[in-house]
C-alpha cells in the first residue's frame, strides 16, 4: 500500500517490488525479507537477531538523509523522506494500544475495589505488563520499514521483560485463584 499523502505518493505504486535503497553519500542497502519481518523474536539465532538491528540501524540512517533513492522494479525513484503523521499507522498499531489500555485499566479497576487481596495485585501486574507487551510491540510492527536498531532492542527488552512480567504475574493469580475478584 502506498499511502496518499506520504513522499512516494505518485512515484510508487502498488505492486513496485523495492529493491534497493540508495543514500545521497552513495551508500546503498538492498531490501532482503527479513529486514520487513514484523518481530525479530522469529528469528533463530543472536546472530541472526544482531544482524538485523544492524541493518534496520543503516535503512533508519540511509531513510534519515535529506533524499533517497528507491531501485524498485520499474526503475530508479527519488523521495524526500519525512515525519509519518500519525493518522497514517496502521490499523493493528492502534487495536495493540486500545489492548493495552484495556488490559492496564481493568487491573487498575478492579485493584482499585478490593486492593488488600493478593489476587487482585496480581491482576494488575497482569494489565501493567501487557500494556508494555503491546505498546512496545505496537511501535516495531507498526514501523513502515526501519527504526534505529538501539531503539528496535529497547523494544525488544520491553517486549520481553512484558512477556515475563505477564507470565509470572498471571501463574500468581492462578495461585491465589479461585478468589472473587
Amino acid at each position: 500500500k502506498v499511502f496518499s499523502h506520504g513522499p512516494s505518493a505518485g512515484k510508487v505504486v502498488v505492486g513496485d517490488r523495492i529493491i534497493a535503497l540508495h543514500s545521497p553519500n552513495n551508500k546503498t542497502m538492498k531490501i532482503k525479507p527479513d529486514n520487513i519481518m514484523e518481530e525479530p523474536d522469529m528469528l533463530p539465532t543472536y546472530a541472526d537477531f544482531n544482524r538485523f538491528m544492524l541493518e534496520q540501524s543503516e535503512l533508519y540512517n540511509i531513510l534519515s538523509a535529506s533524499s533517497v533513492i528507491l531501485e524498485t522494479s520499474r526503475g530508479l525513484v527519488t523521495i524526500t523522506p519525512s515525519e509519518r503523521p500519525l493518522y497514517s499507522l496502521p490499523f493493528v498499531f492502534w487495536f495493540q494500544i486500545l489492548c493495552g489500555f484495556i488490559a492496564v485499566l481493568t487491573g487498575c479497576s478492579v485493584l482499585a475495589f478490593r486492593p488488600a487481596q493478593a489476587a487482585t495485585r496480581c491482576y494488575a501486574i497482569t494489565g501493567v505488563s501487557f500494556l508494555l507487551i503491546t505498546f512496545s510491540a505496537a511501535i516495531y510492527s507498526g514501523r513502515e520499514l526501519a527504526l534505529h536498531g538501539d531503539l528496535f532492542r529497547i523494544l525488544s527488552v520491553i517486549d520481553h521483560f512484558g512477556a515475563m512480567l505477564f507470565s509470572g504475574a498471571f501463574i500468581s493469580l492462578l495461585w491465589f485463584y479461585p478468589t472473587q475478584l
